[in-house]
C-alpha cells in the first residue's frame, strides 16, 4: 500500500507598491515656425516644470513676449540635464481689400493678382 504524504499548501503574498511616475518630454517643444497675422506681439511658451529657463533674448522665464520676426531659442534644465529648442517667428501684416466680396476659407489657398503698378507681387498663400 502506497502512502501519499501531503504537505500543507504554501501561499505567497506579493505586495506591489505603486509609485506615481511623471513622464515629461525631455525638452521644450516649440513649433518650427510661429506665424503671427496682423498682431503686434506673440507669446512663446517653453512649457512648465523645468528648473531653469534661458531664452536667446536674455529672459529667464517660462514664457516671453516677442514683437519682431526672427529666430528665438530657449535652453531649459531639468535634473541636471539641459535641452534647447528654437522657433522662427514670422509677423505677417497685411490687409485684404478685395474688389468684390470674397470668402476665404481656413486651410484653403487664396490666389491673388496685383496690378503691376502697385509694386506688389502676385501669388498664392494658404490661409
Amino acid at each position: 500500500m502506497n502512502h501519499i504524504k501531503s504537505e500543507p499548501m504554501k501561499q505567497f503574498v506579493i505586495l506591489l507598491m505603486l509609485f506615481p511616475v511623471f513622464v515629461m518630454a525631455q525638452g521644450p517643444a516649440l513649433p518650427e515656425v510661429t506665424s503671427v497675422c496682423n498682431e503686434s506681439f506673440t507669446e512663446l511658451d517653453a512649457g512648465a516644470g523645468y528648473n531653469t529657463y534661458s531664452w536667446s533674448t536674455g529672459e529667464t522665464t517660462q514664457t516671453i513676449s516677442v514683437n519682431s520676426s526672427g529666430t528665438y531659442s530657449v535652453t531649459v534644465s531639468l535634473g541636471g540635464q539641459f535641452y534647447t529648442d528654437e522657433t522662427y517667428v514670422e509677423f505677417i501684416n497685411y490687409q485684404l481689400t478685395p474688389a468684390t466680396d470674397t470668402t476665404v476659407c481656413y486651410g484653403e489657398p487664396f490666389i491673388w493678382k496685383s496690378p503691376p503698378t502697385t509694386g506688389m507681387s502676385s501669388g498664392t498663400r494658404e490661409i
